[in-house]
């Protein structure tokens, strides 16, 4: 059973969830633990907090197997899109995200060994980097992470990582970036994710 407060997350065809292990937990696998710690720490991280969601890291780790059991790195299947695979999985995700083929909160990755080498690939990408570091006010309100790892030396990757940084449509949490840290808005940030 989930913790008191964190829902079960629904899965879709052909999806299982554990069960998470606390409130506490960044990722199913001790891999995804250390991406998202890495993540929350980060000296240039501009989200005044960070927390731990054990259904996004549950929905993450579904996914990274997902990706690992087809050797592909992609933010979508089908009409599986990550704001609509969240919302499947129970996660309330604000009316204001898009819906069916969007992505506010998914950043992937493959071929990276080491949760050190997965953080390097993710900030060289300005997209990716946005939205971990909350370089702009929108990505800034996303208040809650999960990472998911998975491996299959059966494919071209080898390495799987997906990471999701989101907000609860009811988590009350106003956008608060350090002026340092204030980027190009939310616009610019809408338009990197169309280029995703």
């Amino acid at each position: 059973m989930p913790p008191a407060g964190v829902p079960r997350a629904q899965s879709l065809p052909g999806e299982q969830f554990a069960p998470p292990r606390s409130d506490e937990m960044c990722g199913v696998e001790g891999a995804a633990q250390k991406l998202a710690e890495m993540i929350r720490s980060h000296p240039l991280q501009a989200r005044v907090r960070l927390r731990c969601s054990a259904l996004l890291a549950q929905v993450a780790a579904v996914k990274a197997a997902e990706m690992a059991r087809r050797g592909q790195v992609s933010h979508h299947y089908g009409v599986t899109a990550p704001n609509r695979r969240l919302r499947k999985a129970g996660y309330r995700l604000p009316a204001s995200y898009p819906g069916m083929f969007d992505n506010q909160v998914e950043a992937i990755a493959g071929g990276h060994a080491t949760a050190e080498d997965a953080l390097q690939a993710f900030l060289v990408s300005p997209a990716h980097r946005m939205q971990l570091l909350a370089e702009s006010p929108f990505y800034a309100e996303q208040d809650e992470i999960g990472v998911g790892y998975a491996r299959n030396a059966d494919t071209n990757h080898v390495y799987y990582w997906v990471v999701y940084v989101a907000r609860r449509a009811d988590s009350g949490n106003p956008a608060r970036i350090t002026t340092a840290r204030a980027g190009n808005g939310a616009k610019r940030a809408r338009q990197i994710d169309s280029e995703r």
